[in-house]
């Protein structure tokens, strides 16, 4: 058996795996032969005439590399103890690209793309943080994070520019919870700024954010604030009013939705 359009002979053959491919909408029992690397056939009983090796991968399933959308994965990071080493719990879950969710900020993203994506055997994408430090630990993050002057929009998107190949888009975390704004800390500092850091890279934004405040409500966030294709994550954490009195899910969320915001569970 060849690839009908190269006449390649498949390297490896994965026989008998229940295959899922929502992109080009396979789900089934189906053979995927490879050679050279790349994919050169799908299909059922593809056979393994040529075939340097076969696998059998009856009762499992076989899809494409998963993308996990929401990792912090700079495990070198010096303010932070959010990452993980990117390898961990991902090529045995059959996870290929993890998107490291903005532990990196503009001032020392060069370091985590040096230090760590550049010499990754997976794929790391990221966010870049607007904060220029990044991300600290815990859920209200480090002091620095709440500063209105380490939220650069200028510079985060010159760094999201300059690594275009790996950079996904801007993210705002942690800013100014539970706590009441004053004349330094305005209720829409961090989302404003990162949104005006996406506008100029042409990227979208993933917020992480506390409605805790009524200067600050979250219908504003998804209904006015965020655009088509930026993101709210953690949507489901507890400061999130998900469901009403009845029980059912708040409107504001489809109608967010139908806007093309994204909601992330984090």
């Amino acid at each position: 058996m060849a690839d009908a359009r190269t006449g390649t002979q498949p390297e490896l053959l994965l026989r008998g795996g229940h295959v899922i491919d929502p992109l080009h909408g396979l789900d089934g029992l189906l053979d995927v032969a490879i050679a050279g690397g790349r994919i050169i056939a799908v299909g059922p009983d593809l056979g393994g005439t040529g075939a340097a090796r076969v696998l059998d991968l009856s009762g499992l399933y076989v899809t494409p590399g998963i993308i996990d959308m929401h990792a912090h994965v700079f495990n070198g990071h010096r303010r932070s103890r959010l990452s993980l080493d990117p390898h961990l719990h991902t090529f045995s879950s059959g996870v290929t690209t993890v998107v490291d969710a903005g532990t990196a900020g503009w001032k020392d993203f060069d370091a985590f793309k040096t230090e760590l994506i550049d010499g990754a055997r997976i794929r790391v994408l990221a966010y870049v943080n607007i904060v220029g430090a990044g991300m600290g630990s815990g859920g209200l993050g480090g002091a620095w994070e709440h500063e209105a002057d380490e939220m650069r929009p200028r510079l985060a998107a010159a760094v999201a520019a300059e690594h275009r190949d790996v950079v996904v888009g801007i993210k705002t975390a942690h800013y100014w919870a539970r706590r009441p704004f004053d004349d330094a800390h305005r209720p829409w500092t961090a989302v404003d700024r990162a949104l005006e850091a996406a506008e100029l890279c042409g990227l979208p934004v993933m917020v992480d954010f506390f409605p805790w405040l009524p200067e600050r409500p979250y219908e504003t966030l998804i209904l006015e604030k965020l655009r088509p294709g930026d993101i709210h994550t953690h949507v489901f954490a507890q400061q999130f009013p998900i469901l009403d009195e009845r029980g059912r899910v708040n409107e504001h969320l489809f109608r967010a939705r139908e806007r093309g915001v994204i909601f992330d569970l984090g």
